[in-house]
């Protein structure tokens, strides 16, 4: 399947990192609007940043030389995609504008709030977005960079702007003119703006987003929150199956979101694996259907009494006459994908990975197991 360019989405947004130093959106905006090609026009511009630097941004690029509307008008490009309402103001945890990130809350907040943004801006599938990361204080950087790791898709981009020597850093450069504009250096060199060299260097980096459950990622609270979720695919976890409580978790996350005919499939397969009993082959279900269908409907009634105090699994008591017709290869094979479907939503791809309904067969021959070990799962009898 061929990868959908960025500059093909209807809706591209170009988000800047911000500081002290406001050029980072007018640069970043002329090398990808004005020198690549094919050109990636952003629909909408926004900037986070600091109280200061937010004030410093709107002075400079929509007030007084207003640069960001000279960018516009000398190369034609909608002043309309950047307003005071694109800029972000970082604040700390009780709501007030950060001037500056110095203490540790301050990183934390600061952290929290570009998760949120670059989470909010990656939710659209029909978005594109590009992150420049070349203003404000390095950690700021680090988290935008993190957070598109976490967040990312095909389609979103990280760059860093580089800009030709005696422009870079230049309290009066925003970006290379159409025409000759005279800048004064240190009072006694004056360089022409039209001559300035302005680059993106695209920063490749990991994509973790499957590694996120789609709820987590739906409402993105906490940086940290996320960074922990993406980790837990790295190590094994343990499966912990409460029959006392009628409780199931995996990795500390309660799969009662799964739904009562995923969980009870789930919990059936794990008891076969827990007997030693044969993976569900096309020839097993073919050759012994009936009985595994009745098996798996005198699981389902045995569930049901277990949960009868606080209603659960009370629905799947009903499919018991169903099921008694037999289990067939199709039935398997949709059941699976109902499973796997819910276990990485509410896990995450990578996690999910680790538990989910596999096909260990060759081609044309299935044969369908549970991926975790008996040995990673607890198992807690009930009375």
């Amino acid at each position: 399947m061929t990868e959908r360019p960025p500059e093909s989405f209807p809706r591209r947004i170009l988000l800047a990192v911000s500081g002290m130093s406001p050029q980072i959106v007018t640069e970043t905006l002329y090398a990808l609007a004005c020198t690549r090609q094919p050109a990636f026009v952003p629909t909408q511009v926004h900037i986070l940043s600091t109280a200061d630097g937010a004030a410093h941004a709107r002075l400079n690029l929509l007030q007084g030389q207003a640069h960001f509307h000279a960018l516009c008008a000398d190369y034609r490009l909608d002043p309309g995609i950047f307003s005071e309402a694109n800029i972000h103001v970082l604040t700390d945890a009780a709501g007030a504008p950060l001037a500056d990130i110095r203490s540790v809350a301050d990183n934390e907040a600061a952290a929290d709030q570009i998760a949120r943004l670059i989470g909010r801006f990656t939710a659209d599938a029909d978005t594109a977005l590009h992150v420049s990361m070349a203003g404000g204080r390095k950690t700021m950087g680090y988290y935008a960079g993190y957070a598109l790791s976490l967040f990312g898709r095909a389609q979103d981009r990280l760059s860093h702007v580089l800009v030709g020597e005696g422009f870079e850093g230049h309290r009066d450069f925003y970006y290379p003119t159409p025409y000759s504009l005279p800048i004064h250096r240190d009072g006694k060199v004056t360089l022409d703006a039209r001559q300035a060299q302005v680059t993106l260097a695209e920063i490749p980096f990991i994509r973790l987003r499957d590694d996120i459950p789609s709820k987590l990622l739906d409402r993105v609270t906490s940086f940290a929150a996320a960074i922990a979720q993406a980790q837990l695919g790295r190590h094994s976890q343990r499966l912990r199956l409460d029959l006392a409580r009628m409780h199931f978790e995996f990795a500390g996350i309660a799969l009662d979101a799964l739904g009562d005919a995923e969980l009870a499939f789930f919990l059936w397969l794990l008891e076969r694996k827990r007997n030693d009993e044969p993976d569900l082959s096309g020839a097993l279900l073919e050759a012994q259907g009936k009985a595994l269908g009745a098996a798996f409907a005198d699981f389902c009634g045995a569930l049901a009494d277990r949960g009868s105090a606080s209603g659960k699994f009370a629905r799947i008591g009903r499919s018991e006459d169903a099921l008694r017709r037999g289990l067939s290869l199709g039935d398997v094979q949709y059941r699976r994908s109902r499973l796997n479907n819910a276990l990485g939503a509410l896990l995450g791809g990578t996690l999910a990975a680790q538990v989910e309904l596999k096909n260990i067969g060759s081609k044309g021959v299935p044969i369908y197991a549970i991926a975790i070990d008996a040995e990673q799962v607890d198992w807690i009898a009930g009375d």
